[in-house]
Formats: structure tokens, sequence, C-alpha cells
């Protein structure tokens, strides 16, 4: 990655930061739902 900083290389760091951004989402997801199958009182939708 640094090197394609340095040779200016766009679609390396645009695909880079597409894939880590994706990778994020996916793992928040995750834990969000492994969180819900643990609390039930998250499956009612309402927090009290």
């Amino acid at each position: 990655m640094i090197e394609s900083v340095h040779n200016r290389d766009l679609p390396v760091i645009q695909a880079i930061a597409v894939l880590s951004a994706s990778v994020y989402a996916l793992t928040n997801l995750a834990a969000d739902l492994v969180a819900m199958g643990l609390d039930p009182r998250q499956r009612s939708g309402r927090f009290h």
C-alpha cells in the first residue's frame, strides 16, 4: 500500500479502501447478529 501511495496508483488505493470499509461493515453486522442471538431482549426491537 505504501508503494501505491508513492506511485500514486489510485485504483489500488481505492480498492483497499473499499475492501477495508466492507470488512468493517460486515464485522459490525456479524457482531450485531451475534448480540441479537445472545440477548433475547433485542429480538423484540424494543429497548426498555
